[in-house]
C-alpha cells in the first residue's frame, strides 16, 4: 500500500470517527433530556401568587382534565423552563424545554418511549429517531465547526449502516 493510499484510508477513518462523535453528542443530549425531565416534570408544585399587576407567579402550572388527570405541565426549575403535554395516564407525549444555551423537543410514544429528539444549542443542531428498543436508528446533525451536515442510519445494534457523507 502506498503512502497516498494509506493517507486516504486514514482520512476516511478519521471522517467516520468524527461522525460517530456527533452521534455520541446526540446521546449526551438524550441524557440531558432525562435529567431535565426529572427537574421539570417531577418537581414539587409551588404555590401560585397573584400580583397586583395581573400576573400570576408560580414555579409550576398544572392543567387537568375533567377527571383531574394532569394533561399540561408548565414549569421552571433551576432556570430550565419546560412544557409537557401528557396523556390521560400521565405519560408525557411531548416535551419542549430550554437548557443551558439551547432547547429541545422530545416526542414520545404511548408507552413514554422517546421516538424523536430535536435539539439545538450553540454547538449546532441535531435530530435523532429512535426505534421501539430505545436505539437511535437515524441521526442528522449539523455542528457549527463542521460546515457539512451529516445523516447517518444505524442498525438495531447501533452500528452505522449508511452515511450521506460516504
Amino acid at each position: 500500500m502506498s503512502i497516498d493510499e494509506r493517507l486516504r484510508q486514514l482520512e476516511q477513518e478519521l471522517g467516520k470517527q468524527k461522525r460517530r462523535n456527533k452521534s455520541l453528542l446526540a446521546a449526551m443530549a438524550v441524557l440531558s433530556v432525562a435529567m431535565i425531565f426529572a427537574f421539570v416534570l417531577m418537581g414539587p408544585l409551588g404555590g401560585a401568587q397573584a400580583q397586583n399587576d395581573g400576573q400570576v407567579v408560580a414555579r409550576e402550572i398544572l392543567l387537568v382534565d375533567e377527571e383531574g388527570n394532569a394533561r399540561v405541565r408548565l414549569g421552571a426549575s433551576q432556570d430550565q423552563p419546560g412544557l409537557a403535554l401528557m396523556g390521560e395516564d400521565g405519560t408525557a407525549y411531548a416535551i419542549l424545554a430550554a437548557y443551558g444555551d439551547g432547547s429541545f423537543l422530545v416526542l414520545n410514544n404511548a408507552r413514554g418511549q422517546t421516538r424523536l429528539l430535536l435539539s439545538v444549542d450553540s454547538d449546532g443542531s441535531g435530530i435523532n429517531v429512535f426505534d421501539d428498543n430505545d436505539v437511535v436508528r437515524a441521526a442528522m446533525a449539523h455542528m457549527n465547526q463542521d460546515p457539512v451536515p451529516d445523516l447517518i442510519l444505524y442498525d438495531e445494534n447501533q452500528n452505522q449502516i449508511w452515511s450521506a457523507l460516504e
